[in-house]
């Protein structure tokens, strides 16, 4: 008998960094297309369609995003974040963080009603007037 593939770990600590409307409307390896208002990222580790959250260990704050790219592709980093995520995590100013990343959902059902939920919430943000977001 074969032996069992080791089973990948569910949390991981790292450097996330962040993407924005550079690569808006460009195609993610999941097939849609790149919104840096929707609460999406880019994991190497996670499968696409997972849902993770991601918790800047700087400030503690945390956000839910769905996986729906391949990347981050440059050295020491393992994640990228849409611009929305990375808002979430007040890191855009210094464009990258140190954080925990624990997956809540692998791809199927549940992960898709939770990235429903993710689209419907960052598409409600990115509509608000500048001066109510944080």
């Amino acid at each position: 008998m074969g032996q069992k593939a080791a089973a990948r770990p569910e949390i991981q600590i790292g450097i996330a960094s962040w993407y924005g409307s550079a690569f808006s409307g460009l195609d993610t390896s999941s097939g849609a297309h790149f919104n840096p208002h929707l609460l999406t990222a880019a994991s190497r580790h996670f499968q696409t369609g997972s849902v993770v959250r991601v918790t800047n260990l700087r400030n503690g704050r945390q956000v839910k995003v769905l996986i729906n790219d391949r990347g981050p592709f440059v050295r020491g980093r393992i994640l990228d974040l849409s611009r929305a995520a990375a808002r979430m995590l007040h890191m855009l100013a210094r464009g990258l963080a140190r954080v925990r990343i624990r997956l809540l959902y692998p791809p199927g059902r549940r992960a898709r009603i939770t990235a429903r939920k993710l689209f419907a919430t960052s598409k409600a943000a990115a509509f608000k007037p500048a001066a109510a977001r944080h």
